[in-house]
């Protein structure tokens, strides 16, 4: 895993067929984490150091969250 740079995230995101509205950039690092649960699969991606006086890409716990952000699917108003 590499980090992203804003833009090339923003792209990235954008480009997904999920119909993507909007979207919010916050802090990365260690402690920025993606966590996704269907259902039926779940994921956890961790953060990784990238501030350039310290990187590696060692982190594997997830740290507590200080914020959470929450998504739910929408039905299409056609």
């Amino acid at each position: 895993r590499s980090p992203y740079t804003t833009h090339d995230l923003i792209s990235i995101l954008l480009n997904l067929p999920i119909e993507l509205k909007q979207a919010m950039y916050v802090e990365g690092g260690p402690d920025a984490q993606l966590y996704i649960n269907t259902g039926k699969k779940e994921f956890e991606f961790l953060g990784s150091y990238s501030s350039g006086s310290f990187e590696h890409d060692e982190n594997n716990v997830a740290w507590p969250l200080p914020n959470v952000l929450g998504i739910q699917r929408t039905t299409r108003e056609d």
